[in-house]
């Protein structure tokens, strides 16, 4: 009897772990499929990046940068590993970072 009860117990936990995984899985496609809603640049800034990091700094790293476009593009790479924000949001903040005051 103590076998029977074990190969159960073993049963309904394999199951209840393998729904959860697929609930898993469910929930992190649906979140990755939906769109975000493009924010403005300073709103993300707000969102996003604040926080750590000084506006004013950024701004003035990439005005100073002997090649600002080699920076803003270094600065794209970084920000799809580092951040929340979306690649296109990622795109919106650098411009504005560069953009004039």
């Amino acid at each position: 009897m103590l076998q029977r009860d074990v190969t159960r117990t073993v049963g309904t936990l394999a199951a209840i772990f393998g729904m959860a995984a697929a609930l898993f899985v469910v929930a992190v496609r649906e979140r990755e499929a939906r769109p975000s809603a493009s924010a403005p640049p300073s709103e993300v800034y707000a969102r996003c990046c604040s926080s750590c990091h000084e506006e004013s700094e950024l701004r003035g790293a990439l005005e100073s940068a002997p090649d600002r476009a080699a920076l803003a593009l270094e600065w794209l790479e970084e920000l799809a590993q580092h951040g929340s924000a979306s690649g296109p949001e990622d795109l919106a903040l650098v411009k504005w970072l560069a953009g004039p005051r």
